[in-house]
């Protein structure tokens, strides 16, 4: 790997559920799509919730024991409410299986407001966990974040870069959060003039 990938933090039971590897392996696969499109200077992680949670998905079947579904049929609610609906994904390891309701929060270079936009995506999440039957779920639910910071070049010059990309995550650095950086290698990529550093994955076990 030639960008920079690091887990900040995993909660003992995302570490004992094999997210390690998926995490490692998911990093992998934002760099080899880099380097696929390096002539198009096209990255993943200015996409959407979709490509990144898919990209999350291939790199669960490459973990020991691994599988994973994307936008699995479920139903949301109960009795008279009750709906039918799909799920973002499920996906197991050796050590063990878990539903993710995934979000994505596109965040400029408002550090402090940056927090709380990104507590909201992961309360939308949980409580679209809480919504689905159980009997459609496997394993244990998780919130998942994916942050995408954007940047004016005026901004970089400011030296926002390593407040976003590295004291921003350290924040959820702690129980019941897992975090991961995925910075590219090189100068960050540009597109339509907009300078976007990295991504930023933040997961919470409910």
């Amino acid at each position: 790997m030639d960008g920079q990938f690091r887990i900040l933090h995993l909660p003992r039971r995302l570490q004992s559920g094999g997210w390690r590897p998926v995490l490692r392996r998911w990093g992998q696969l934002l760099d080899d799509y880099s380097w696929v499109f390096a002539g198009s200077r096209d990255h993943a992680f200015w996409h959407t919730e979709r490509s990144l949670t898919g990209l999350f998905a291939t790199a669960a079947w490459s973990a020991r024991g691994g599988w994973a579904l994307e936008e699995f049929i479920t139903d949301r609610g109960s009795g008279r409410s009750a709906r039918s609906g799909r799920g973002d994904l499920m996906f197991g390891t050796s050590g063990g299986d878990f539903t993710v309701e995934a979000k994505i929060a596109w965040l400029s270079t408002n550090v402090n407001g940056a927090e709380t936009r990104v507590q909201k995506k992961l309360s939308a999440a949980k409580r679209q966990l809480r919504s689905l039957d159980r009997g459609y779920c496997s394993g244990r639910l998780v919130a998942l974040c994916f942050v995408v910071p954007y940047l004016t070049r005026a901004a970089v010059r400011r030296g926002v870069i390593d407040d976003l990309m590295e004291g921003f995550p350290a924040r959820f650095a702690r129980n019941p959060y897992g975090v991961a950086v995925y910075r590219p290698s090189g100068r960050p990529p540009v597109l339509g003039g907009t300078v976007f550093p990295g991504l930023i994955l933040i997961a919470e076990l409910l």
